[in-house]
């Protein structure tokens, strides 16, 4: 009930904390008054440049909300990806209704979907597997979303994670309904979520994350075993008809989408991505044990911070109880089948498997530091189940300290290697953290008071990882409204909506045009436009450059022709001026070229400037050179 009301509210009052107000910095540096608190992070730019921007772009597509939306290259199809549109697999994209109440709100039922939504949804999961403890799965379910692995990654993964834990919540309801009834509306759940979970074509979650829902239902079904008797027909009718059901429902999808995935398994990126893990040493596995989200200012040796997010881990600790406990005559197939699989995805992770074997299980489609979802997850839901089971009277203090003590030196070992790579954490908060893991580690061998020890480390953990995201109100108003928005809808209005623009300069502003309405070749492409390119490179040079999920940018050289350059796996760029002709040929009008100041260009007429983006008509008669293109 409160997390529905949280979620009206935050609906209602267009809340999100979503970074889109970085768009006011590369339209124009104006300032960006949606900001409430905090400030936007340029480094989400999975969200205000890529997922926002497209989202929007359904509400201004004629008509509304399509499956191709035409605004993309020459048409893209985005049945793979989870936006708002009218086809029926929208029933099972839940994060993309609220467009449908407004583009504000539809932002902010995006976020709110992936953040209270997989909140709700875990606290039940946690509830379930430490029954009457409501205070321990209220407390689990916080210390998972001040994960830094949610926090810095903006919830991307939220949905995700909360599709899964539905889909366990509904079988779990298959197996333990008293009535009928119950039975069914498990059945239901069950087959909506996995509906949910598998249209949304991302094997790096969605992999791991099936894998780990199998594992907790298992185990949640084997401890329901004496009871199944009752209403069993009817059990085994109701995971049957969700398992046809779901299979009816990937079937009817995988024929209307066929083409797509098939061009997409034939990318350079990421269709021929695979991975036997070994990427994430233990020291970065385990770095956010050591609490430093908020202490490291430079993230480049793992890329950037969301790269280097993961989870305050303590499946180790909890697992050496199990397994003792297991010895000692009580053994928990739940806890072991978690400890089993957090162990695998760990040793995926920090090791890597033989290539058969990361086929075999499907991890080859998971890079290690997607798997950290699932491996959060497990360890979480272990930590939750052993603190709700009371120590065994043999347990004594001479174990718990050893664990605590064994705990505190791998850390310390782990944290030397840290602040090798990051000094500026400082050894005086190494030593703290390493300090407060071993306390954890007692009182959680020793079940000293579960639910304070676990607030506790919801608590701290949310101190080093809340600031991160902002909280913004609106913001889609300014996309839709700026200066440069306004001049492009116009030129297109006068061109009798005939335009097809082309950006030169960073990545960025290729793809407004799409918010705006209009077509552009550049911009985020979630499919190859081969169509497309095949006009730029009739023989196919550059088809290994293009062939991909990419950032599209036009780049000018001074030289006559066309080229194609990765500037980065997932960013292309074609080389090819301003006024050449084959963007006539190909149909290209328009341009907008990032500079500061307009250039002359020969075969192009300038039409109007916002700040250091400039609108040019092509001819397509003659070369031009550009200047350098900086903001």
């Amino acid at each position: 009930m409160v997390a529905t009301l949280l979620f009206a509210l935050g609906v209602g009052l267009e809340l999100h904390g979503y970074s889109m107000p970085v768009w006011h910095t590369m339209i124009d540096g104006s300032p960006a008054s949606e900001v409430l608190f905090g400030e936007p992070r340029p480094l989400r730019s999975d969200d205000w440049l890529v997922n926002l921007p497209t989202a929007l772009s359904q509400s201004s597509h004629e008509p509304r909300f399509p499956r191709v939306n035409t605004h993309i290259g020459l048409g893209q199809d985005l049945l793979l990806r989870d936006y708002a549109m009218r086809h029926w697999s929208t029933l099972f994209r839940p994060y993309a209704w609220g467009f449908l109440l407004g583009d504000d709100a539809g932002v902010a039922w995006m976020w709110w979907t992936q953040t209270l939504g997989f909140a709700a949804v875990w606290f039940f999961v946690l509830l379930r597997l430490a029954p009457a403890r409501p205070e321990l799965a209220a407390w689990g379910a916080l210390f998972l979303v001040a994960a830094p692995f949610l926090q810095l990654w903006a919830f991307l993964p939220g949905r995700f994670g909360a599709y899964v834990g539905l889909a366990v919540l509904g079988a779990d309801r298959v197996v333990s309904a008293a009535r009928p009834g119950g039975i069914l509306a498990g059945a239901v759940l069950l087959t909506w979520a996995l509906g949910c979970l598998g249209l949304v074509i991302y094997p790096p979650y969605q992999v791991p994350l099936a894998q780990l829902a199998v594992l907790l239902f298992v185990g949640l079904a084997w401890e329901r075993r004496h009871d199944l008797r009752k209403h069993g027909g009817l059990r085994v009718a109701g995971l049957a008809g969700a398992a046809a059901a779901t299979a009816a429902i990937a079937l009817a999808f995988t024929v209307d989408v066929a083409s797509s995935i098939e061009r997409m398994l034939a990318t350079a990126y990421p269709g021929a991505r695979m991975s036997t893990g070994g990427d994430l040493p233990l020291w970065q596995l385990f770095l956010h044990d050591l609490l430093v989200a908020g202490r490291v200012e430079n993230w480049s040796p793992l890329i950037n911070i969301a790269e280097g997010a993961s989870f305050w881990l303590f499946f180790p600790v909890a697992g050496a109880v199990v397994l003792r406990d297991a010895a000692r005559g009580r053994t928990d197939l739940l806890s072991l089948l978690l400890l089993g699989y957090a162990a695998l995805l760990a040793l995926y992770a920090a090791v890597g498997l033989p290539a058969w074997l990361a086929r075999s299980t499907g991890l080859s489609w998971a890079p290690p530091s997607r798997t950290l979802v699932a491996l959060g997850l497990a360890d979480a839901a272990l930590l939750v189940r052993l603190l709700s089971q009371p120590p065994l009277a043999t347990t004594g203090r001479g174990f718990a300290l050893g664990i605590a003590v064994a705990w505190a030196a791998l850390l310390g070992v782990l944290a030397v290697s840290v602040h090798r790579v990051f000094p500026a954490v400082g050894t005086g908060w190494l030593v703290a953290a390493v300090a407060v893991n071993g306390l954890a580690a007692w009182a959680i061998v020793t079940r000293w008071q579960p639910a304070g020890v676990l607030a506790g480390l919801a608590l701290v953990l949310a101190s080093t990882t809340v600031w991160y995201n902002p909280l913004v109100r609106g913001g889609t108003a300014y996309l839709r409204e700026n200066p440069l928005t306004r001049m492009i809808a116009a030129i297109d209005r006068e061109a009798g909506g005939e335009t097809l623009w082309i950006s030169y300069g960073p990545p960025v502003v290729g793809n407004l045009f799409r918010v705006a309405g209009v077509p552009a070749v550049t911009g985020v492409h979630p499919l190859p436009q081969l169509e497309l390119w095949q006009q730029f490179d009739p023989e196919g040079n550059f088809e290994r450059v293009y062939n991909r999920y990419a950032h599209v940018t036009a780049r000018s050289s001074g030289v006559a022709g066309v080229r194609f350059r990765l500037a980065a796996p997932d960013t292309v760029e074609l080389i090819v001026e301003p006024g050449a002709p084959e963007l006539r040929d190909a149909g290209v009008t328009h341009a907008l070229i990032v500079a500061p100041a307009a250039p002359t260009l020969p075969g192009a007429t300038h039409l109007d400037s916002h700040a250091w983006n400039h609108l040019y008509r092509l001819h397509g008669d003659a070369p031009g050179e550009l200047s350098p293109s900086a903001p």
